[in-house]
């Protein structure tokens, strides 16, 4: 569950939208996002549903659609994502099949769904998170996160043009490096000395989900009715430098 899924999920549970969240399981949901939401005297319990899907399961996708949504979407953020840090000579088979399958095929499949059933309402709002990888840089050993994420942009931009008689608007968020657990994931893979080299290549520091949040709720929202089909970095600057 990212961490800026998570302050996207709790933006729009302050702003009084009605949120249904999607984790592999509840040991992945964060905690205080799980408080906010179930502690005893929340006021955002009813307006906020869990629902634990593996997103790399077709058929558990067609299972949530068909039995959590009914009355349609407003807006939907595919933030779901795994990160690989690997020479492409040394990654498996196994890996690369999962990389794409978490990243590209299981939002495809997703959307796909709903747009079946006819579930994204009139001049809803799809938000996909993708990355500078691809978009601004090509980083060393993030082949196949790259082509990932460059398989979203275009499945956003080719969409956008599918769906725009329906009003429906569809944008992608392409950040630089964020303080969240990936990052200290992928700290261990190239080592702390190495990292804070790459940070400092940051000339606004690296971002945080909260700035994530904020284009999202931006894109979500009324004040973006003519943007779609854009990949729209956010990085701090690294992309200029």
């Amino acid at each position: 569950f990212p961490s800026h899924d998570m302050k996207v999920s709790e933006s729009l549970l302050k702003a009084g939208a009605h949120v249904t969240l999607l984790s592999r399981g509840v040991t992945t949901f964060d905690k205080g996002l799980y408080n906010l939401i179930y502690s005893g005297d929340s006021i955002y319990a009813a307006n906020a549903r869990l629902v634990c899907v593996d997103l790399s399961k077709t058929e558990e996708i067609d299972n949530f659609v068909s039995n959590h949504i009914d009355t349609g979407v407003d807006g939907v953020v595919n933030a779901a994502g795994i990160a690989s840090v690997m020479p492409l000579k040394s990654i498996s088979v196994d890996d690369i099949n999962k990389l794409l399958q978490i990243n590209l095929i299981s939002p495809i499949l997703l959307i796909r769904s709903l747009l079946k059933r006819k579930l994204i309402k009139k001049n809803a709002s799809l938000v996909f998170i993708s990355s500078i990888n691809e978009t601004a840089v090509g980083s060393k050993a993030h082949t196949i996160y790259a082509a990932s994420k460059g398989g979203i942009n275009g499945f956003v931009m080719s969409l956008a043009n599918e769906v725009s008689k329906q009003g429906i608007r569809v944008n992608a968020i392409a950040p630089g490096m964020l303080k969240t657990n990936l990052m200290e994931d992928v700290k261990v893979i190239v080592s702390s000395e190495n990292m804070d080299d790459h940070i400092s290549d940051y000339p606004l520091g690296v971002g945080s989900p909260n700035d994530i949040a904020a284009l999202s709720m931006f894109l979500l929202g009324e004040q973006s009715t003519w943007i779609t089909g854009q990949a729209i970095v956010i990085d701090g600057g690294y992309s200029i430098t």
